[in-house]
């Protein structure tokens, strides 16, 4: 029932804001900030109302709601679909052997057989990385993998049928094991954002040192 279209085209998407940009550099100031300028600040709402005509509302409706679904809708419908009884003694947690295993089988067991087959497939020559893509983000997205909700819960309800108590350990072994992959993947990918962001400005200065490189 959301548009699809947008309200108006590109061109006059493009014609609109190359005139607002002109507008913004003829009275722009650098030692006023766009707080004080009325007019600029005018011209930035004019320019978001733009924006909004040349995009489709259901790409705007999309962009809107995206995170709070993802950060909080999803996550609370997962807890109470689960349908997850949080013991009373959270020192038990840990002593439930069927909790620990489904917990680590999660993350590990994604881990070990996403990357696993990944490194085998491309050594064995049947497949190969892309372009930009190393093994250390391969392993961070076998990380991420980890997270899951719907079959876990469904083999989980396959194997211990009749056994309500195992039925429980096994639901918070799911969701401790899906947080603990989110996390480790999350992080995983930040150290190799952050030491591939190093590695970039290591090879401009370089570059612009006129030093020659080594392949590490």
């Amino acid at each position: 029932a959301v548009p699809t279209k947008p309200y108006a085209q590109s061109s006059w998407f493009a014609r609109n804001m190359r005139s607002i940009v002109n507008r913004f550099e003829k009275i722009d100031k650098k030692d006023v900030s766009i707080l004080e300028h009325q007019e600029q600040h005018e011209l930035v709402e004019e320019a978001q109302d733009i924006a909004a005509m040349a995009t489709t509302p259901i790409q705007r409706w999309g962009h809107v709601l995206n995170r709070p679904v993802s950060l909080l809708i999803l996550p609370i419908f997962a807890f109470i679909n689960a349908g997850v009884a949080l013991p009373s003694d959270l020192s038990q947690i840990f002593d439930s052997v069927v909790l620990v295993g489904v917990a680590v089988a999660m993350v590990l067991g994604k881990i070990c057989g996403i990357s696993l087959f990944a490194w085998l497939a491309v050594k064995s020559g049947l497949s190969r990385l892309p372009t930009g893509l190393s093994f250390a983000q391969v392993f961070a997205l076998a990380s991420l993998a980890g997270v899951g909700f719907t079959m876990s819960l469904f083999i989980a309800s396959l194997g211990f049928a009749g056994q309500p108590e195992l039925l429980a350990q096994a639901k918070l072994g799911i969701l401790a094991g899906s947080v603990i992959a989110a996390l480790l993947g999350t992080t995983l990918f930040m150290l190799n954002s952050s030491n591939t962001g190093a590695g970039s400005a290591q090879k401009e200065n370089h570059n612009k040192a006129g030093l020659p490189q080594t392949e590490g």
